[in-house]
């Protein structure tokens, strides 16, 4: 979702009350803006029930930043059409790499594939990670496949 336009984003700088009720109960979001104004995007951290977060743009400082400050946080996912530019974060198993057709791709098809009981990216994702933590994945692998 393209966040910036609800908030003045396309009138002026935006000016994102991440502490509005609206937000309180927020566990899922996928940020569509490219999240060039670091200060602004960190108040994300304010989100109380934050566990997953997808960003469409990378900003790497802003990533480091949602990192060390974001407990509530599970899954932080950048999605990308190629991942060979991608800085990593191996400190962090968090930090998950999800492809665009993982995300976009065929809209009907992936949500008969959940319905019908078949996971989500974001539960690949979540699946990844703990695998990861388990040592059945690399550690330093961060494309979720």
């Amino acid at each position: 979702m393209e966040l910036l336009p609800l908030f003045g984003g396309d009138s002026g700088p935006p000016r994102v009350n991440w502490g509005h009720s609206m937000f309180s109960q927020l566990t899922h979001l996928e940020v569509q803006d490219e999240p060039t104004d670091s200060a602004m995007w960190g108040g994300l951290c304010q989100l109380p029930c934050l566990s997953h977060l997808c960003f469409f743009h990378i900003n790497y400082s802003l990533v480091d930043h949602i990192l060390s400050k974001c407990d509530t946080l599970r899954v932080l996912a950048v999605v990308e059409v190629t991942t060979g530019n991608i800085r990593r974060f191996p400190e962090d198993r968090r930090f998950v790499v999800v492809t665009m057709d993982d995300v976009m791709g065929d809209v009907m098809e992936n949500w008969e594939r959940v319905v019908s009981g078949g996971e989500d990216y974001w539960e690949r994702a979540e699946r990844f990670i703990q695998e990861r933590k388990n040592g059945e994945i690399e550690a330093s692998r961060y494309v979720v496949e």
